[in-house]
């Protein structure tokens, strides 16, 4: 962190949870155990910069929850499938190696993507094993998934998803970068989609449609529409804060103790 960018109040810490990749961990007061979310930012798998979802998470460690923004290998620095998705699912398996550093046990680690990193974090959470690579921590599937404006169909997004594909990708290569894919994979998997009323950059019908794939392979899958909202406020604490939160402690209070 530069000196001009203060920490806020239940940041405890940044990490490198790969080399040169950095996660910045959100804690809650207690050392009960508690649910670990992970945040994964988008950029149109051209960039990582996770800054932006740093007060969301300050509002879930508020919450009682281990909360932690990472970044990931993108298209700046030539990464192309599967490197980025391969970095998120490190990323969860971090996460509730890190949480349990700090003395919390994970109840369940959520995933939570926006825009580009929705896509990713569906395909972390959907098929992690295919995803595993060389992740130095005990390996830990994600227990849900949350996706904040994702583009899930990469046949519907065009020449959009080059920076993570290629220009001219192999059509098994589109095929496993693609969350609609993958959807009957790992059925008992619980998934949020939250998306904008007015987002004019990634239509509110990636995610009707996502989740009605989802629903017929068997999860279930719930989706809020936020009217009013747009595809850079999705992800702000005001906007979404509360949904997460409730979604994520009704899952929590499922778990038999």
């Amino acid at each position: 962190r530069q000196p001009d960018q203060p920490a806020t109040p239940h940041e405890a810490a940044v990490d490198q949870y790969l080399p040169g990749l950095q996660a910045h961990v959100f804690l809650p007061a207690g050392r009960r155990p508690a649910p670990v979310v992970v945040l994964v930012p988008g950029g149109g798998w051209q960039s990582a910069d996770e800054t932006g979802l740093r007060p969301l998470a300050d509002e879930l460690a508020a919450a009682g929850m281990v909360a932690i923004t990472v970044t990931y290998r993108a298209g700046d620095v030539g990464a192309r499938w599967p490197v980025p998705a391969q970095d998120v699912t490190c990323a969860v398996s971090y996460a509730a190696a890190r949480a349990r550093r700090a003395g919390i046990a994970p109840t369940r680690v959520v995933v939570v993507g926006h825009s580009a990193g929705a896509q990713l974090s569906a395909l972390a959470a959907l098929i992690p094993a295919r995803l595993r690579d060389r992740c130095p921590y005990p390996a830990v599937a994600a227990g849900a998934l949350v996706g904040l404006a994702g583009p899930y169909d990469l046949a519907s997004v065009g020449d959009l998803a080059a920076p993570l594909l290629g220009p001219t990708p192999a059509p098994v290569t589109r095929r496993a970068a693609n969350p609609m894919t993958w959807v009957a994979q790992r059925p008992t998997l619980p998934v949020l989609l939250v998306h904008g009323g007015a987002d004019r950059e990634v239509s509110s019908t990636f995610s009707t449609t996502f989740q009605a794939a989802l629903l017929r392979a068997g999860h279930r899958a719930r989706m809020v529409l936020v009217d009013g909202a747009g595809h850079g406020d999705i992800y702000q604490p005001s906007v979404v804060g509360n949904i997460v939160i409730g979604w994520i402690r009704a899952l929590d209070a499922r778990v038999p103790r």
